[in-house]
């Protein structure tokens, strides 16, 4: 049996404007994904985890067969195909739901494809090839992607990340709290929305990206230097860049102004690609604090206590 896992991640900074070519502040939590695979002795390829079970045949595994709730498992192993002579079994557990964001999708795809890398005898440990492939697999399945929670899910601690540079993991972590809002649009389709809207206003959104863009490299240096007024301030300042991206709702801009009343909360934004999913909460919001009433219940919102971590991508292998 071979056993992988992977952290999950949180978006800090830099939301949408990575896409365009500019640095985000990207982070690993403390809640993971773990793959196991075993060979097995026919081409049955078999999948349990809490989203279902899946079964089908190596051979006869295509483009077509990669749909959900599997479609970054399958896609992996098309791009394995070649190099697999027997089916496996794999089991994926987590301690995260994926309808809550986390980066459930980029912490599976690293741990199940470094998994199929020890499988076929070309895991070497090397972090920046997986990232590479991994999200060669999260483009064929998802279209726009940056990779950030990719690589925070390999590298962890808080990075530093922009597409086709190395990440740089910054010195510091700061305290953060998660809050659930109760649902979630899925990226792709944010993404779709964002960019439609930039086709319309090119200009506009072209000084977004860039303002966001700044926020994440100055962020990037007030985390290092533990600087938490002046990353409060650049909390700030990208949530009303995400609110002129109409990514923010009354629920969400509920949430918000609730958490940074409180004492220890000094600021708090959208984390991730908005319209649903996650604020971020710069400081510890108190224990349970999140669902408030009764309406927030309904809503399912929820609080998700997390510590930033720097144990990233690890060989849980027996």
């Amino acid at each position: 049996m071979i056993i992988f896992s992977a952290p999950g991640s949180t978006m800090l900074l830099g939301e949408h404007a990575v896409l365009a070519g500019y640095p985000a502040v990207v982070a690993a939590v403390n809640r993971r994904v773990t793959v196991s695979i075993t060979k097995r002795d026919d081409k049955l390829i078999t999948i349990d985890s809490p989203l279902g079970k899946f079964s089908g045949d190596l051979a006869s595994l295509t483009e077509t067969s990669i749909s959900k709730p599997f479609e970054f498992i399958l896609a992996a192993i098309l791009f394995y195909q070649d190099k697999l002579t027997n089916g496996i079994d794999i089991n994926i557990t987590a301690e995260f739901s994926s309808t809550i964001g986390l980066g459930s999708s980029a912490a599976v795809t690293a741990a199940f494809v470094a998994a199929l890398q020890k499988l076929v005898g070309v895991w070497q440990s090397d972090l920046a090839s997986l990232h590479k492939i991994g999200l060669q697999i999260i483009h064929k399945v998802q279209g726009e992607a940056s990779g950030a929670d990719l690589a925070a899910s390999i590298y962890a601690g808080t990075l530093l990340y922009q597409i086709n540079k190395a990440s740089q993991k910054i010195k510091h972590n700061p305290a953060i709290t998660l809050v659930y809002c109760g649902y979630k649009t899925p990226t792709a389709e944010v993404i779709k929305k964002v960019q439609a809207q930039a086709k319309l206003a090119p200009q506009l959104y072209e000084n977004i990206f860039a303002a966001v863009g700044n926020c994440a490299m100055q962020g990037a240096a007030a985390i290092a230097n533990s600087d938490w007024p002046r990353l409060a301030t650049l909390f700030m300042q990208q949530y009303k860049l995400q609110q002129k991206m109409q990514l923010s709702d009354e629920i969400l801009d509920n949430l918000i102004n609730t958490a940074e009343i409180l004492p220890n909360i000094l600021a708090a934004k959208i984390s991730g690609s908005g319209l649903g999913d996650c604020i971020v909460t710069l400081g510890k919001l108190p224990c349970n604090y999140f669902p408030r009433n009764e309406k927030e219940k309904e809503q399912s919102v929820r609080q998700i206590d997390v510590v930033i971590t720097d144990k990233g991508i690890k060989d849980e292998s027996p």
